[in-house]
């Protein structure tokens, strides 16, 4: 497989995209895997040619399919989306979008895709953007009443043990974990707050990656170091292995799905394999 970088990975199978923007499904344990046809290329010349793209990768469980996304921006003015049905075998696209492009890749969760976009100045507030693939719908949904978003260099969504949370994160390093109650988007709770202490003098922005059956959480900090965090008792462990720091983790759990075979999709609980993490 070509030099990439790992999108995200569901029931078995991980999206990856490689250095060419070859777009591949991969099952990991059972070698299977399927190359996604690019989508129509966006007509640049009549807007530029600065184009950056970012990713969303997840299966929805009322069509049993799964669901890739791929969200183009120009010239830091026009976004657009096209979503891939590994089913159907299917681009749809949806151009000049009225949201802005994120910063990172988007996330997806219950049918619907969620990014924070970047704000066009410093003084314009930022904004959770989602886009529902069963009703078509982009919708704009407000940060929690007290989230203080004015503390954080970034923010961003995330999945953690199948929950979406908003992080809001800071370089020193610190972040605040917010979850959204039940999918409504009107009921977030905050969580936890990870301080800078324990860190080792780390710098960079920290990065809640994976949360374990024990409570304990994963985090990035920058892009050197990782860190397993036990919020219960506030402590930081330095995630290293085989005395190499970890800098790039996604969760993984080993099935038989194929992704060229998606009646099989359903079955994946009953054919685990293991569960794992991938470190690219």
């Amino acid at each position: 497989m070509r030099r990439g970088r790992i999108i995200g990975s569901c029931n078995g199978l991980v999206c990856h995209i490689s250095s060419q923007k070859d777009i591949i499904i991969w099952n990991p344990h059972t070698k299977d895997y399927k190359k996604i046809p690019s989508p129509t290329e966006t007509d640049t010349k009549s807007r530029g040619f600065h184009v950056r793209y970012k990713y969303g990768f997840g299966y929805d469980l009322k069509s049993e399919d799964y669901k890739f996304a791929r969200m183009t921006n120009i010239r830091a003015k026009y976004s657009e989306i096209a979503v891939y049905s590994i089913k159907l075998d299917l681009w749809k696209s949806y151009p000049d979008i009225p949201f802005l492009y994120p910063h990172e890749d988007l996330v997806f969760y219950e049918g619907i895709f969620y990014w924070v976009e970047i704000p066009r100045g410093c003084e314009d507030p930022r904004k959770i953007d989602s886009f529902d693939i069963g009703s078509e719908a982009f919708k704009e949904i407000p940060l929690p009443q007290n989230f203080p978003y004015s503390l954080f260099d970034m923010i961003h969504v995330l999945l953690l043990g199948g929950c979406l949370y908003l992080i809001g994160c800071a370089y020193m390093p610190c972040c605040e974990v917010w979850m959204m109650n039940y999918g409504v988007h009107e009921s977030w709770t905050k969580m936890f707050t990870i301080g800078e202490r324990g860190c080792n003098g780390a710098f960079g922005n920290m990065y809640p990656k994976q949360s374990f059956k024990n409570g304990v959480i994963l985090v990035h900090v920058g892009c050197s170091k990782s860190y397993l965090y036990d919020p219960k008792h506030k402590e930081f462990t330095k995630f290293v292995i085989n005395g190499c720091a970890v800098i790039s983790t996604w969760d993984f759990v080993g099935s038989l799905v194929s992704p060229n075979n998606l009646p099989n999709s359903r079955g994946f609980e009953s054919s685990e394999v293991n569960e794992a993490l991938l470190i690219q």
